[in-house]
């Protein structure tokens, strides 16, 4: 099975799913998350943010409500349907848009921001994906990845998630064990000042026994790059 068939895969996948996923994730202290946000996009006005494995739009819908402008996008179409039905409702502006996270449809130089949650573990090729992304945020701008993990165990507690030898198989950061290397490779995709952060209390306390803590993964485009 090649790459492209493993992608298409995980883009079913994410479509089954996504009915489900929001009640499935009702985990979280979105006041709580809303400083976490403020705090990584810290900027002088509004900023441009990409916001990559959208799904339902929570980080679209946080990041819009702080005044940033702000784009997701998704491969599935129907984790998407409802992106665009809640951020309607919500009244807040944004621009949703389908599409694969290592063919990013922009000019390059556009972001200020690009941000995900719950994306990194779900990268085929995630060496070759942080690259690529990198030349989409302007030089000074920062890639922030939001994540739940374990010293030891990762993102996915070494499980394996999709329940098919292919794509598990497929994504190998699912089981990185280590913060070292997830910092190591945002700085082999060119990012400085790369840092990965442990964001306390943005699951809400009756839920924080059951789940790993988050953290932010965050890197820097250096200034003189092109």
């Amino acid at each position: 099975m090649d790459a492209k068939e493993i992608v298409n895969k995980i883009g079913r996948y994410w479509d089954d799913y996504a009915p489900s996923f929001d009640a499935a994730h009702d985990t979280e202290d979105l006041r709580a998350w809303g400083q976490a946000l403020k705090d990584c996009l810290a900027a002088d006005g509004p900023s441009t943010v990409l916001d990559l494995g959208t799904g339902t739009g929570f980080l679209v819908n946080l990041a819009a409500a702080q005044g940033h402008f702000c784009v997701g996008l998704d491969i599935s179409d129907k984790m998407l349907d409802i992106a665009v039905k809640k951020t309607a409702a919500l009244g807040h502006k944004a621009v949703y848009l389908k599409g694969e996270v290592l063919e990013l449809p922009f000019f390059e130089n556009t972001f200020d921001y690009i941000i995900s949650a719950r994306l990194l573990w779900t990268l085929v090729e995630p060496l070759k994906t942080i690259t690529h992304w990198v030349r989409f945020i302007r030089p000074g701008g920062k890639i922030v990845s939001f994540n739940r993990f374990q010293e030891g165990l990762g993102m996915c507690q070494g499980k394996d998630v999709y329940e098919d030898k292919n794509l598990d198989q497929a994504v190998a950061l699912a089981h990185a064990k280590s913060s070292d290397s997830l910092i190591k490779l945002y700085a082999e995709a060119g990012l400085t000042q790369a840092a990965f952060t442990k964001l306390p209390n943005l699951t809400k306390p009756e839920h924080q026994k059951d789940h790993d803590p988050w953290y932010a993964l965050i890197g820097s485009k250096p200034l003189g790059a092109d």
